[in-house]
């Protein structure tokens, strides 16, 4: 039972950015005004360089994508929807470490934290 809690907690966490995603209005881009925020909050925490910043941006929507997909998806099990979702941050992370320099990736690891942190407490709160 408490595995199933752990796994779930996860599942919550990871699936930060979807779950905000579905939530949003989409223009006509396909990216809602949110994660435009989202992403521009980056570039002045991160301290992007302008070559940084498309990069950075394509692999936000690449993987936004994906998590929307899983989340979608009616047919798999939580535990696998789980799975894929860590998957999907995994490659996520390498990428954007790839792109960042260690400064960089560690303010992003930080704020991802900070978001994971302010999601829970929503879902907490939410439960109530």
């Amino acid at each position: 039972m408490n595995k199933l809690k752990v796994i779930l907690g996860w599942i919550f966490i990871l699936g930060l950015n979807v779950t905000v995603c579905a939530q949003e209005s989409k223009q006509a881009d396909g990216v809602s005004d949110e994660t435009k925020k989202r992403i521009e909050q980056y570039f002045k925490e991160l301290d992007l360089s302008e070559e940084q910043k498309p990069q950075f941006s394509e692999i936000t929507r690449k993987y936004a994508a994906q998590m929307m997909e899983v989340k979608d998806n009616t047919v798999k099990s939580r535990y696998e929807k789980y799975k894929d979702i860590k998957n999907i941050q995994s490659k996520k992370d390498k990428e954007m470490k790839a792109l960042l320099n260690k400064d960089q990736y560690a303010t992003y690891k930080e704020v991802q934290e900070e978001m994971r942190a302010e999601f829970k407490a929503r879902a907490k709160e939410k439960r109530k």
